[in-house]
């Protein structure tokens, strides 16, 4: 056997052994039935208030902004969920 034929059944033998292992990996989730999840996403929104000189609860103001943030991604067609982390005063200096 000469060397280049030695060469090239090498050759062939390498690349078919990475046709089979591309092909057997495109159809293991065929094969076991794995299934892609459909992945969430959420997105995470820190609001500051600036604090007004009466001091009242806020509860009701963190509901107007949750509302009008998932009003806004309605509108514009996003579909993720989301939720407010927190809310953080910002403080005056004159107090």
């Amino acid at each position: 056997m000469s060397d280049l034929s030695v060469v090239l059944v090498g050759f062939s033998i390498v690349f078919l052994v990475m046709i089979i292992i591309t092909v057997s990996l495109l159809l293991f989730p065929v094969i076991f039935g794995t299934k892609k999840k459909k992945e969430t996403v959420t997105e995470t929104v820190d609001a500051h208030v600036i604090p007004e000189q009466n001091e009242t609860d806020d509860s009701e103001l963190v509901a107007v902004i949750t509302a009008a943030i998932a009003d806004y991604n309605k509108k514009t067609g996003k579909t993720s969920n989301f939720r407010v982390k927190s809310f953080k005063r910002i403080g005056r200096s004159d107090r």
